[in-house]
């Protein structure tokens, strides 16, 4: 397992250097992963119901390929997986994408 889990952390951060340059990466027959950035808006913090600005940032968002959906979606079960993995990957490059802009902003 631990050599699965460093060629997965290669695979990531190549990933996540790509989008630190290019702000898209394709993996063919996979999906697109892409950054964006979205726009602050005005918010309301749900604890005390103070209102707060939100500031824009860059976030990344991940579209898989429709050969891979059709091949995952047969089931019900591996529906729910593939549903799991996506959010999971973009939730996980995300968050690392966000630290290696601000990283670079400085």
């Amino acid at each position: 397992y631990v050599e699965i889990e460093k060629i997965v952390n290669e695979v990531l951060s190549e990933i996540i250097c790509g989008l630190s340059e290019d702000g898209k990466v394709v993996l063919t027959g996979f999906g697109t992963f892409e950054k964006y950035y979205q726009e602050g808006y005005n918010g309301i913090n749900p604890s005390t119901g103070e209102k707060l600005v939100v500031d824009g940032s860059y976030k990344v968002r991940f579209s898989s390929r429709r050969s891979l959906k059709i091949l995952l979606m047969n089931n019900k079960e591996s529906k729910k997986k593939f549903v799991q993995c996506t959010n999971f990957l973009t939730f996980y490059i995300n968050n690392v994408a966000i630290r290696l802009i601000k990283l670079l902003a400085k």
